[in-house]
């Protein structure tokens, strides 16, 4: 179970403090066949400018879902491996990459 699950508060506070456990547990195991609308993640821009926090916190306001979510018109869901890196520890290198470009 990714470490962000648990119910202790993540390493980073802020926007996936706005998720609970339960909230993300239930987002994870969605069957992406039932979801009505998703968010297109081709069409979700990044400000680079931005503080890290602040670059996560809308990127999660825009997405909705960290699990699921369109790239174009392909459906997409993401399963981690238990053994391997939590979404939260991946997010946050990903935006911490966007600010040193």
């Amino acid at each position: 179970m990714p470490s962000f699950i648990r119910s202790t508060k993540p390493k980073v506070k802020g926007a996936l403090d706005l998720l609970s456990a339960e909230r993300l547990a239930q987002m994870s195991s969605v069957d992406i066949t039932r979801i009505g609308a998703l968010a297109d993640i081709s069409k979700i821009s990044v400000d680079p400018a931005q503080p890290r926090q602040e670059r996560l916190e809308r990127y999660l306001g825009r997405i909705k879902n960290p699990y699921c979510f369109l790239y174009g018109h392909t459906p997409v869901k993401l399963v981690f491996d238990p053994s391997g890196k939590p979404l939260e520890e991946l997010l946050l290198s990903y935006f911490d990459g966007l600010g040193s470009r």
